[in-house]
């Protein structure tokens, strides 16, 4: 491959820093809308990754900025869902699927490799708090007038939901360890507020769950730290699971939770068994990559079903194991089990390496909200997932609490 910088050293180093600073920019404008509109998120996202694509071709020993087990884990999985696309009923439904999933992962290696200091790093942080925090007062907004589903400004509950599990465990760690200055921090704890009325009012009971049992990991994980922190989740905690049952509406919600016979939880059993029969009759490869909804439909429904238009199993897991067979669901346990255990080791090495618990806790939250929704087919909150850890990535490396 040519070296482009042995042309003209000079004019190298301008029209990299050039092509560098387009990226950030592009970065902070998807920061803004990531939570806020998905065609403006889809297109800021293309335009970076045109520009990185054109800047990595150029100069090639750029840094990806993350660790190669990651790389080969994601890789892994895409070459899963290879596979299974190969020995799939239609495997014209499953090539597209796969450049899909490659494209959500895009944000992770943006991320990691162009934001180069902590100015630029919060910069983005705070932009995109504060755009959702827009998003959560018209969610609010919403729920006052009577909505208990609200959404967000664009996307459904569930959007808005996948939104909430991820965002709010990393503004509660930045509010709580006080990294940042007085102003800022004052701006955090006003968006952890209304992020969590926004979870009230949101009324999805798996992001209840999941921000449930994201407080009880942190409290768990930093007891030997800080017992006062560990504390002080617990009390988020508490807080939260009395707002949910002082509230009659919300506790009625709660209730259903454990209620078998409740339509949503009747309906999730029906889809999760379709999905496990899917599993038995293809146990390698799965019924194929994409060909879930279609092959449902036509062969595998339960004739209980009373929603008899749904494409996916509401579930993470459920739903790999159906379309990617036993390859795909060790591949996508894989996945995640690297990301978490990597972190966890960061952590363990260095308590006081924030940003590798908060890729245990936002991972954590999509995961746990994932047992009952197929948010990793959603591809606003899978790019969002990927472009945290991107962050979590650049800001080991710039506080040098690498993860």
């Amino acid at each position: 491959m040519v070296n482009w910088c042995q042309l003209s050293n000079t004019s190298c180093v301008i029209q990299k820093n050039i092509i560098e600073k387009i990226i950030y920019f592009l970065l902070i404008a998807y920061a803004a809308v990531a939570t806020i509109s998905i065609s403006a998120s889809n297109i800021v996202i293309s335009l970076a990754l045109v520009l990185a694509i054109i800047h990595y071709a150029k100069y090639p020993t750029t840094n990806l900025g993350i660790d190669k087990g990651l790389l080969k884990a994601i890789l892994f999985f895409l070459f899963a869902m290879f596979v299974s696309a190969v020995f799939a009923y239609n495997p014209a439904l499953g090539f597209p699927e796969i450049g899909h999933t490659a494209y959500r992962t895009a944000p992770l290696f943006l991320a990691s490799s162009f934001i180069k200091d902590k100015r630029q790093l919060w910069i983005i942080l705070l932009v995109l708090i504060a755009a959702f925090t827009v998003n959560n007062f018209y969610a609010i907004w919403l729920g006052v007038n009577g909505n208990l589903r609200a959404s967000g400004i664009r996307g459904g509950p569930m959007i808005l939901a996948g939104y909430l599990v991820q965002l709010i465990p990393l503004i509660f760690i930045l509010f709580i360890n006080n990294i940042c200055n007085t102003k800022d921090r004052r701006f955090l704890g006003l968006a952890i507020f209304i992020a969590f009325l926004a979870l009230l009012f949101n009324g999805t009971r798996g992001a209840w769950i999941a921000v449930a049992a994201v407080l009880f990991a942190y409290a768990i994980l930093q007891v030997r730290r800080n017992t006062k922190l560990s504390l002080v989740a617990l009390l988020f905690l508490i807080v939260l699971i009395i707002s949910l049952f002082s509230n009659q509406m919300f506790y009625d919600r709660v209730k259903t939770i454990t209620d078998i016979t409740f339509q949503s939880n009747s309906e999730r059993l029906l889809m999760w068994q379709s999905a496990w029969h899917m599993f038995l009759d293809h146990p390698l490869t799965g019924v194929g990559t994409g060909n879930y909804g279609d092959l449902y439909q036509i062969k595998y429904i339960s004739p209980q079903a009373q929603e008899p238009f749904q494409r996916h199993a509401h579930n993470n897991f459920f739903q790999v194991l159906a379309e990617y067979g036993l390859i795909g669901f060790i591949a996508f346990s894989y996945m995640f089990g690297y990301i978490l255990f990597n972190a966890y080791v960061k952590l363990r090495d260095n308590q006081n390496n924030i940003w590798a618990l908060a890729a245990i806790l936002v991972t954590l939250g999509l995961l746990v909200q994932g047992l009952t929704e197929y948010n990793f087919g959603h591809s606003v909150i899978m790019r969002l997932y990927w472009f945290l850890l991107g962050l979590f990535y650049a800001a080991g490396r710039i506080y040098g609490t690498y993860l």
